[in-house]
């Protein structure tokens, strides 16, 4: 897990996906993973933000943790748990139709919106996925 999450990091520079905040659940897995991702692209581990609703939340869930996310943000990582990020992902995607995500699975998603807010369904679309 913890190889993996360094190669995922290094995926993520390589594809130039530096992002300006890091959301996680606080379950040991995620946010370890978080910190190992972070770290690789050297973004401060102290400014990752612990988010319970994202703890073996629903899609509903994800969206409002999503929904809270300060606007002044424009790449955000997630960091969750199945199924619930495997059906988010579904739900954000135009095509709806998606690989079920793995431990350390990476889905990035260009979303069509002015706002955090703004985030509904068919509002997104897949750039890439790393399972």
């Amino acid at each position: 897990g913890m190889a993996e999450a360094s190669v995922k990091g290094v995926v993520l520079i390589k594809k130039q996906i530096l992002p300006d905040l890091i959301i996680s659940s606080p379950a040991k897995r995620a946010i370890t993973t978080a910190k190992i991702i972070a770290d690789k692209m050297a973004f401060k581990i102290e400014q990752i933000n612990e988010d319970q609703r994202i703890y073996e939340a629903n899609t509903s869930d994800l969206l409002n943790a999503i929904a809270g996310i300060d606007d002044h943000h424009s790449t955000v990582l997630l960091f969750g748990h199945n199924p619930g990020v495997t059906s988010f992902c579904q739900l954000l995607s135009i095509s709806n139709s998606f690989i079920n995500m793995q431990p350390c699975g990476v889905c990035c998603l260009d979303l069509d919106v002015e706002r955090w807010g703004d985030v509904h369904d068919g509002s997104g679309k897949v750039v890439f996925v790393e399972i």
